[in-house]
């Protein structure tokens, strides 16, 4: 249902341009091409200030093109008949520009798909682009060796009519190019494209019939690249601003996940490893209580014993319980392991201690006598160092074996080298922490560019409409005819309110409240304005004065606050919500409560694999954990919300860079 007013006002537009093209071609033909050069700009403008951000060189290299598109677009709308601006060129120049742009676009979108796997070095193309431009206008105002296009006795030439075919020739082949590199884009972003190519090839085919209606069919020609330049926008700007995530942290979240599938692998054969060694000691425990039990089997127990031990990728001892520890006995692997021989052990009962290592070695003797003074069981990890003084570690895990009156006799135990999965636990955390660091990076670089494209959005579009604006407004005040006063009228409409929708996106890229005035006035804007378009009463309530924030915990605080009252009006039905911050014990705290439905703490895991409240908090406890906060959720079933966001005020994790630029 949304989408019919949407469809209602795109409707509206066509129609206003199209009474404007009953009163006017020339007024028709101007609107149409400033309205594509606009795009062609803004295009440029976005694209050429995120490129060090950008990993899909194909809309990079679109966007430098689109600045001469647009370029050569503006100079055909000055020197259309009846603009005045170049006098004496009569038809034949525009024609020539048309037909140099139209060569421009279509060469450009066929050799965009080379580059999705090539380096593309942005300022080499933009000179190229310059020379290339260059020669092409000196070929036509200066050397006039550019081929007639038009005469005004004979009409559209022979190089006129082969160019479009040629033309249309070059927008397929960069279609059917692109749809066979589709998994390189999004979705939306290639479906836009998509018809947006199509829209020019079909606009270009109109001008094929030019000679049999010149009017209808320039008019029809006009209309298709209209929405063609609009379905770009809709690709490279709109898309590709709301969804910047599908364009900047595409191959990092593939990444993440190989890096989280490896932790997974190595995790399960740890695991595997630890219960094959643990079931290993229950086996050993039960032969050792066997042979006590069996005396008069002791022999054959012992070689079973042996047997077994020496078998298992690990060092079993048996140990005295004295305060030496004497060594009874030791398995023949602590010569592969440990790197000293049984005999070793046996001719030197402080050898263990001797060769634990230093930092260790006060603990690991103060367990073990616990382990003897209390009957219990032992479990250590140390260091060890062995005969060519390398550095181990150990895992050692033993018990006090009793007779069959519940006396102590000796402890057994079993010691295995964990050393290669204690290198890889501390490369997983390594890991994990550049990744920590990483998103703290990506999320100050994310909010530059919001600041950088809403202030380009404001100083260049947002001028632009409003110039827009105004001259649709002098127009409004000349003596025209009913018809076209009303459609001047309906035209500003429409312009007043993209001036409106270009603010508020602005302001949801990049609130300049949140940089100029502070976090808390900016929360005040915020709830004003939710207040306003939600009808539901939103309040912020501040505890104190607070030490100044760095750009990026604002930004994370303000986006947290606005998915809470995003989740707290779409899902839990409030009609009121109370917003509190102020400084907690060297952190600043905010607490969004509402009066909604609430819901179950135990569902909220579950509820985050369909994206509803669950993946949003958990989204908002996961960025505020990489900057050293914390967040706490109260709830239950009509009981409402209350959401506590606690964050130190500056934290080793959460470089400023927005200073630094």
């Amino acid at each position: 249902m949304r989408q019919i007013p949407l469809a209602v006002c795109y409707a509206a537009v066509l129609v206003g341009v199209y009474l404007v093209e009953l009163h006017s071609y020339l007024l028709f033909h101007t609107v149409v091409e400033l309205f594509s050069v606009c795009v062609a700009c803004a295009i440029f403008m976005i694209v050429w200030n995120s490129r060090h951000f950008i990993q899909n060189n194909y809309m990079l290299f679109l966007g430098i093109a689109y600045l001469f598109v647009g370029g050569f677009d503006l100079l055909h709308t000055l020197a259309y008949p009846g603009m005045g601006v170049f006098p004496g060129h009569g038809t034949n120049l525009p024609a020539q520009l048309w037909i140099v742009t139209r060569y421009v676009e279509s060469l450009s979108l066929l050799l965009a798909p080379l580059f999705l796997k090539r380096h593309l070095n942005a300022n080499i193309v933009l000179a190229v682009y310059g020379v290339i431009s260059g020669l092409l206008l000196l070929s036509i105002f200066y050397w006039p060796v550019f081929p007639a296009c038009f005469r005004e006795q004979t009409g559209l030439t022979r190089f006129r009519e082969v160019s479009e075919f040629v033309i249309i020739v070059f927008l397929l082949l960069s279609l059917v190019s692109l749809l066979q590199k589709k998994s390189w884009f999004d979705a939306m972003v290639l479906r836009w494209v998509t018809w947006s190519i199509a829209l020019t090839i079909a606009s270009e085919f109109m001008f094929t019939m030019y000679a049999r209606s010149p009017g209808r069919t320039s008019m029809i020609a006009h209309f298709l690249k209209l929405i063609s330049f609009y379905l770009m926008y809709k690709a490279l700007i709109e898309t590709g601003m709301r969804q910047p995530h599908t364009l900047l942290y595409r191959r990092l979240k593939e990444h993440e996940s190989e890096l989280q599938k490896a932790h997974d692998d190595l995790e399960m054969r740890v695991r595997e490893r630890t219960a094959e060694l643990s079931r290993t000691v229950g086996n050993l425990k039960e032969e050792v209580e066997e042979r006590i039990r069996v005396e008069q089997a002791y022999l054959e127990s012992e070689r079973k014993y042996r047997a077994l031990v020496e078998q298992t990728p690990a060092v079993t001892y048996i140990a005295a319980l004295d305060e030496k520890g004497s060594t009874l006995y030791v398995s023949p692997q602590a010569k592969s392991i440990m790197g000293f021989s049984p005999d070793d052990y046996r001719n030197d009962p402080d050898l263990w201690t001797r060769q634990l290592h230093p930092d260790d070695r006060e603990r690991v003797l103060a367990e073990l006598t616990e382990t003897r003074r209390n009957n219990t069981a032992f479990s250590s990890e140390y260091r060890f160092v062995t005969r060519d003084k390398s550095v181990i570690w150990l895992r050692d895990e033993a018990t006090i074996v009793k007779d069959e009156n519940g006396h102590p006799r000796y402890i057994q135990g079993v010691i295995y080298d964990i050393t290669e999965a204690k290198q890889a636990r501390e490369e997983i955390l390594a890991n994990q922490e550049q990744l920590r660091v990483l998103t703290s990076q990506l999320l100050s670089v994310e909010d530059q560019e919001r600041r950088r494209i809403a202030t380009t959005l404001h100083d260049s579009i947002g001028q632009i409409l409003a110039f827009l604006k105004i001259e649709l407004g002098t127009l409004q005040r000349l003596e025209l005819p009913e018809q076209v006063t009303q459609a001047i009228a309906r035209a500003r409409e429409q312009v007043e309110e993209a001036v409106r929708q270009t603010r508020t996106l602005t302001f949801e890229i990049s609130p300049p409240e949140l940089y100029t005035l502070g976090l808390e006035s900016a929360l005040e804007e915020l709830a004003q304005r939710f207040t306003q378009e939600r009808q539901i009463e939103c309040r912020v309530h501040s505890g104190g004065a607070f030490e100044p924030l760095n750009n990026q915990l604002k930004m994370l605080l303000y986006r947290a606050v606005r998915e809470l009252l995003t989740n707290a009006a779409k899902h839990a039905h409030a009609q009121a919500i109370d917003v509190e911050l102020g400084p907690v014990d060297g952190c600043i705290q905010i607490t969004v409560k509402d009066d909604g439905a609430g819901f179950d703490m135990s569902r909220l895991h579950a509820r985050s694999s369909d994206k509803g409240t669950g993946y949003g908090l958990l989204s908002i406890r996961e960025q505020l954990t990489h900057l050293g906060g914390r967040m706490d959720i109260r709830s239950a079933p009509g009981e409402g919300t209350q959401v506590i966001l606690t964050i130190p005020f500056e934290h080793p994790r959460t470089p400023d860079r927005s200073r630094e630029q």
